[in-house]
């Protein structure tokens, strides 16, 4: 056989085996449905009414202080802390 004739065979067998690849996807049980629960864009469904919570729960204010005295700050943080020379 000469090459030209191994391409043809080798692209015939491939188109076969693509074909019977779709075909066999198209055969068997239909997949089952999966469900988690009542359907959502059902306006009757029953639904659990959660608490309320705020979006800001559990936030810190940060609203802009006066300034504090440096020395102080510096001698809290300092180690040693309260010593003053």
């Amino acid at each position: 056989m000469t090459d030209v004739s191994l391409i043809r065979a080798a692209r015939r067998r491939l188109a076969a085996m693509g074909c019977a690849l779709a075909l066999a996807g198209c055969g068997g049980a239909p997949l089952p449905v999966l469900t988690s629960g009542p359907d959502a864009a059902d306006p009757r469904a029953a639904g659990r009414a959660g608490p309320y919570t705020p979006v800001t729960a559990g936030t810190v204010n940060h609203q802009p202080v006066e300034p504090k005295a440096w020395r102080d700050m510096n001698d809290r943080v300092a180690p040693g802390a309260g010593r003053t020379p």
